[in-house]
């Protein structure tokens, strides 16, 4: 898994690029969005190729991102993750504590 980040009319995206695995940690995203908040950047995107596979750890991550971001008054939103993502989130009762922007294309376009 690689990863690059870009901004664009003010938030903060994370681009996931190659397909996700097992063995993949989305970790490095607790500490960036911890960063970016003390800098006072509240608005991030992570951004996810529709094929990808997300671990129930890297779910977990992405909860911790989201709730640290709507604790601190932001917004965080999720690109793409296709639609097993959004069944998955559906299946565990947490899907509508996410804004989900599909097709990943579609946040960008929004976004500026």
């Amino acid at each position: 898994m690689t990863y690059t980040t870009s901004k664009r009319n003010g938030y903060c995206i994370f681009n996931i690029s190659n397909q996700l695995s097992m063995l993949s940690s989305l970790d490095f995203l607790k500490t960036a969005v911890s960063e970016l908040l003390q800098k006072n950047e509240k608005r991030i995107a992570v951004r996810f190729t529709d094929s990808s596979f997300l671990s129930s750890h890297s779910i977990t991550v992405l909860v911790a991102c989201n709730e640290m971001v709507r604790n601190a008054g932001g917004e965080f939103l999720i690109a793409g993750g296709g639609e097993d993502l959004e069944r998955y989130l559906d299946t565990l009762g947490i899907k509508d504590r996410f804004t989900l922007c599909k097709p990943s294309d579609k946040v960008l376009a929004t976004l500026g």
